[in-house]
């Protein structure tokens, strides 16, 4: 897939996960709703010694953030069902998006549960994953 020269909606972006019994092969997570902002965050540290006025700063690590993905709940989707497992067994597994810009991005998750989302009667059942990204996200382009 070629990469857009123009703004695309992110509708049809997709997220799988590595199929553990199948390493290097990877499973679309079906009906997922939210996903996390995703890239590499840096902290900076002040370095200001005490006979300077202005602050100043040097380049952090980056570290990885809490992350919640939601997704609409489809008990019956076997591939659905195989990420909320992994979910509750707080495995670390590797991810890929794929945006429809044909931007892929490629990064490990530690899944540490889920739960299932508030009903309300006006919208659909929905569940949440918790994570946090470990390592770096490679970015590159689409197949």
């Amino acid at each position: 897939m070629a990469l857009s020269d123009a703004p695309k909606l992110a509708a049809g972006t997709k997220i799988q996960y590595e199929d553990p019994s199948n390493p290097g092969t990877y499973k679309d997570i079906p009906q997922v709703i939210k996903i996390p902002p995703m890239g590499n965050k840096g902290e900076f540290k002040e370095t200001t010694p005490i006979d300077k006025v202005e602050a100043e700063y040097v380049a952090g690590r980056r570290k990885g953030e809490d992350l919640v993905i939601e997704g609409n709940d489809v008990p019956g989707n076997a591939d659905q069902a195989e990420f909320l497992s992994l979910a509750d067994a707080s495995t670390t597994v590797n991810m890929r998006a794929i945006t429809t810009t044909g931007r892929q991005g490629d990064f490990s998750l530690v899944l540490n549960g889920w739960k299932m989302n508030e009903p309300d009667g006006e919208n659909q059942l929905t569940w949440s994953v918790f994570a946090m990204k470990t390592g770096t996200v490679t970015w590159s382009t689409a197949a």
